[in-house]
Parts: structure tokens; C-alpha cells; sequence
């Protein structure tokens, strides 16, 4: 099966689902970057991967290999568009081939993403006749469903997906440190607002405060660095948080591997956040944000994580104390946390799912998920996922 996956550039989340996408379909597998890596990125740490593997074509790079992009893109027997421009796919639309479009949400920032050029395009193509039972949604977030449900798209078509980061096989003993006095806290990414470091201060104070023992480890860069190295001296927080600044992806798994606890603190901006799938796979009890698209299909509030509501403080620092305090309760979680990214939510399951799905709906036949990656995804909105949150 000739399998061709379109996004901007290959990146460290995609590649390991893109390795067993190759091997699966015996080296069948092409993956087409259409911009290229940005320096912002390579600044953070990432590498450019276009091209150090045979199935990537860098199609920014010459006319003859973006000829070649348009013509995998008319003769594979299954396309995904990620992060890239529809026109590559706009034929085989038209002509009702398999195409699964992977995307976050359309309304990150809310009801004016309503009026955005892309939300116009679908529905544009919506009233041409594109959006076909040939189509089907890959959501790499909890409320992609629900976005696409409000302009009309993929209903009944849409399907749980993400980002799947390297998984890393651990032994118990190696993640899981019931025996420490102290709580190893863990926060990793860019220094923004919108992913909001000041909690790390909050939930310092609040620890503090409870005389709990415990360090936080701050890993990333941005904006918002040096503000909060500052705030942090005022209120004589340096002997519990460290700021570590940008590393290696590879070192930030080191760094989870470490930790008991991860704070996942985005808000609705962050459409999946990986963060959550590579503490997850480290072992770590997850604090998370209600907002970020992979706290829904990854968490299972008080079994494998827990959630917060998005902007309300005092939730989040009860989330907290819920753990704290309880090393029993902190380490099931944490291993809880492994065990469903080890069974389910690897991109070696992914691939032979995405797979098996592929050839059932070529065929007609019917192949069917209950939960994680290719099971059906529902349309629901952050409000009504954070009820069903709290009313477990």
C-alpha cells in the first residue's frame, strides 16, 4: 500500500509514527515537507529532518521535486495532509480517493477563528461538494471534533489521533521514586503567556506554604524568562526552582525520567501539547490543562492523571495537594500514566490502526476502535469535557 503523508517539515513528534509507517508498508511510505524547518525551531533545539531519512522529499527545494509531491499526491492509495497547503490534495478530493486531513482546532482563540481564512475555505469547499465520504478528520486534540462539527465538516468521519513522540521502554524501578523525601516537579517549553510558567511560581508558594518538600525544575526559554527569574528571587523561591533554559529534546526526556510530577499548564493555544505524552511515557503523574488537546484523550482524571480547569488558579493548586503528600498516590499515577502510553498510545500502535483502518474503508468493511488512536472522536467542547471531569 502506497502511503504519502504531507506537513510543513518533519519533526521529532512525527518521525517515530513515520518510521513504522515505513516499515509497515514495506518502505512504501513517502513523507513530503512543504516548507522547512523554521530557525526559531532549530533555535529551541529541534533538528532539520528533511533530510536526514530516504522517504522525506523536501519539496521547497526545486520544481522537480514539488512536481514529484503533486504526483504522490494523485497516485498513493492513501494521503494525509498535516500542516501543509491543501493544493496538493484538491484533485484527489474531487476525485473521492482516501485523504484524512490531520489537524488541531480551527478556534484556538475562540469565536473570531470563526471568520479566518481557513475556516472559509472549508466552508467554501464545503458548498463545492469536497467534503465527501472519502474525507475523513484526524484530530490531534479533544476539541477538533467539535470545531469541525460547527462548519459542517467530517461528521460521523472524525477519528482520535495527536502526536507520538519516541516511546521509551522503562522498568518501574527507573521512573517511579516512592522512596524520595522530596517531590521532583518538572515543567518543559517555551516561556510564553499562553502557556502560562506563572503557575510554577503559584504552586512553588503553595508547597512552600504547606511545608511539602520539593524542587521544581523549569526547562525551556522565551519572553517570559527573565521576568520570571526575577519574581522568583523577590519572593525567595531560588532554593526551590531552578531554571535550566533550552535543551536537547533528549534531555528533556532525561529530565521527566527524574521527575514524579509534570505541570501542563497551556491554555486552549496549545492544540495537543506532547509535553504530556513524553512525561506520560516517563512515568510522571501529570498536572494538566483541561484546555490542551491532549489532556482529553490521554488523561483519565484521578487514574492516569490529573486535570485542571484551564485559568482557575485555585484548581490547579488543588490538583496539587491532591498528590502531595501521598507518594503512594503520586507513583500510580505516574505508572498508571506509563502503561497507557506502553498499550495504547505509541506510534507503533497508531501506524498498525491508521493501517488496518485504511484497508477496511478501501474495502468497505468495517474496522472499528473503542479507545485511543483511530476510535471514533467525539464532538465535544471544553466546557462539557470538564463536567464530565468532575462529575466522575
Amino acid at each position: 500500500m502506497k502511503v504519502t503523508m504531507f506537513s510543513n517539515y518533519l519533526n521529532h513528534h512525527q518521525l517515530p509514527f513515520c518510521l513504522a509507517m515505513d516499515e509497515l508498508t514495506d518502505h512504501h511510505f513517502t513523507f513530503v515537507s512543504t516548507s522547512g524547518i523554521s530557525q526559531m525551531r532549530l533555535d529551541l533545539g529541534y533538528q532539520d529532518m528533511d533530510h536526514q531519512y530516504p522517504f522525506v522529499i523536501a519539496s521547497y527545494e526545486s520544481q522537480e521535486l514539488g512536481k514529484k509531491a503533486f504526483e504522490l499526491a494523485d497516485s498513493s492509495d492513501i494521503v494525509i495532509l498535516g500542516a501543509a497547503p491543501r493544493k496538493f490534495v484538491l484533485e484527489r478530493m474531487k476525485n473521492r480517493k482516501l485523504t484524512f486531513h490531520y489537524s488541531e482546532r480551527l478556534f484556538k482563540r475562540g469565536f473570531l477563528g470563526r471568520f479566518s481564512p481557513t475556516t472559509m475555505r472549508y466552508c467554501i469547499n464545503k458548498m463545492i461538494g469536497l467534503d465527501n465520504d472519502s474525507q475523513y478528520l484526524m484530530c490531534a486534540g479533544n476539541y477538533v471534533a467539535s470545531d469541525f462539527n460547527q462548519i459542517g465538516w467530517f461528521r460521523g468521519r472524525a477519528l482520535k489521533w495527536g502526536y507520538f513522540p519516541a516511546f521509551m521502554t522503562y522498568e518501574q524501578s527507573q521512573v517511579i521514586h516512592p522512596e524520595r523525601r522530596s517531590y521532583s516537579i518538572l515543567w518543559a517549553g517555551r516561556l510564553i503567556d499562553w502557556k502560562h510558567p506563572e503557575l510554577i511560581l503559584d504552586a512553588a508558594k503553595h508547597l512552600r506554604q504547606k511545608e511539602i518538600p520539593f524542587q521544581i525544575t523549569v526547562v525551556g526559554t522565551g519572553e517570559l524568562k527573565e521576568e520570571l527569574e526575577q519574581q522568583a528571587e523577590t519572593e525567595h523561591l531560588n532554593d526551590v526552582i531552578t531554571f535550566s533554559g533550552s535543551v536537547s529534546p533528549e534531555k528533556v526526556r532525561e529530565y521527566m525520567a527524574d521527575s514524579d510530577i509534570f505541570l501542563a499548564t497551556s491554555d486552549a493555544q496549545e492544540g495537543w501539547g506532547a509535553v504530556i505524552n513524553e512525561a506520560m511515557n516517563s512515568g510522571c503523574a501529570v498536572i494538566a490543562s483541561h484546555a490542551m488537546g491532549a489532556a482529553g484523550f490521554l488523561i483519565e482524571h484521578e487514574k492516569n492523571g490529573l486535570v485542571f480547569e484551564s485559568g482557575n488558579t485555585a484548581d490547579f493548586l488543588e490538583q496539587i495537594s491532591c498528590i502531595t503528600g501521598n507518594k503512594k498516590r503520586c507513583a500510580e499515577l505516574g505508572w498508571n500514566a506509563y502503561q497507557t502510553i506502553a498499550n495504547e498510545w505509541n506510534a507503533k500502535t497508531a501506524a498498525n490502526r491508521f493501517l488496518k483502518l485504511s484497508e477496511s474503508i478501501i474495502h468497505h468493511e468495517a474496522e472499528t476502535y473503542k479507545t485511543g488512536p483511530c476510535s471514533p472522536a467525539v464532538g465535544i467542547t471544553p466546557k462539557e469535557y470538564l463536567m464530565a471531569v468532575r462529575n466522575r
